[in-house]
């Protein structure tokens, strides 16, 4: 590619494009960037089953209209996604070029074995990211959630699932037990409230 940029180096960048198509519509016409630079390329897209993953498919050809980037889109069911890119990049010929990650199950996996690119430098270029791509809108959380520990950031945040502690006051206040505010404290209410005999345990979550 044109200025010493790798294709794999290219390609990573359009995961940020790729993830906003809305974003995408509104086009700076008046700046010198180059939406169809990378036009005859072709990227291979996985993402997992989930409404995410149908609205991008849904919208991948404003996407190659807009770049001239033809791309390639499977969805795959959480799990065996989860599975099947794992395999692939630790194969070294990973079929895709740009891959939805979970990062509360991959995201060490991935960033220690250093598979993905830092994308940081890639928005830093002009010539990549459109000039009206604004990386604060971003929340700080997200940031940080996609952010590895040595300051990579090798993930484009997406979303983020919060994680809710919904607890029976009844229960908590028949065994004297505080609400707990630490997953070391959770564990030890749980252990506290569990009475397999009145089918009452003391943790429940999804598997």
């Amino acid at each position: 590619m044109a200025n010493n940029i790798t294709r794999r180096q290219a390609l990573g960048a359009t995961a940020a494009v790729l993830g906003a198509p809305a974003f995408v519509r509104q086009a700076n016409a008046q700046s010198r960037f180059d939406w169809k630079r990378f036009a005859g390329e072709r990227i291979e897209v996985t993402l997992q089953t989930s409404p995410r993953g149908l609205l991008l498919q849904r919208n991948n050809k404003e996407f190659e209209d807009l770049t001239g980037i033809r791309c390639g889109i499977e969805v795959v069911p959480e799990q065996q996604h989860r599975q099947k890119i794992i395999v692939e990049y630790a194969s070294g010929r990973p079929s895709f070029d740009v891959a939805e990650l979970s990062l509360h199950v991959n995201k060490r996996q991935v960033g220690k074995a250093r598979w993905n690119t830092d994308i940081k430098t890639l928005m830093a270029d002009a010539s990549i990211t459109a000039p009206d791509f604004d990386f604060a809108d971003f929340g700080a959380g997200m940031v940080e959630y996609a952010t590895q520990s040595d300051g990579r950031m090798d993930s484009l945040p997406a979303f983020a699932d919060y994680f809710i502690l919904y607890y029976n006051k009844e229960l908590l206040a028949a065994k004297n037990i505080a609400v707990p505010t630490t997953f070391d404290g959770m564990f030890e209410a749980a252990k506290t409230l569990t009475e397999p005999s009145r089918q009452i345990y003391g943790h429940v979550g999804r598997s």
